[in-house]
């Protein structure tokens, strides 16, 4: 239905998976998607299913991965990955 949010979805989505902000058609730069008066960064979290014979290292992330992205309002962003076998603080981090 229109207005359900759908496409808000798949921009968080493109998002928290590494696509540029301009790429979504929402904003021009990653600091754009900070709401506007909030100072500290946005958090798009997205946790991914990994069992069967497809799994991503399972015994390194087990049976879940979750990807992370904290956009900050300079622009820039940092992507975390981790899974159920490592907390957050023990992912693997890159910054963008």
């Amino acid at each position: 239905a229109n207005g359900s949010g759908k496409s808000a979805i798949v921009a968080a989505l493109q998002i928290c998976l590494g696509i540029r902000a301009s790429k979504t058609h929402r904003a021009h730069r990653l600091a754009d998607l900070i709401r506007e008066g909030h100072d500290g960064p946005a958090i798009v979290r997205v946790t991914l299913d990994n069992a069967g014979a497809d799994a991503f290292k399972p015994e390194r992330y087990g049976s879940r991965i979750h990807v992370e992205r904290r956009l900050l309002p300079s622009g820039s962003s940092a992507l975390r990955l981790y899974g159920d076998r490592a907390s957050a603080s023990q992912g693997h981090a890159s910054s963008q």
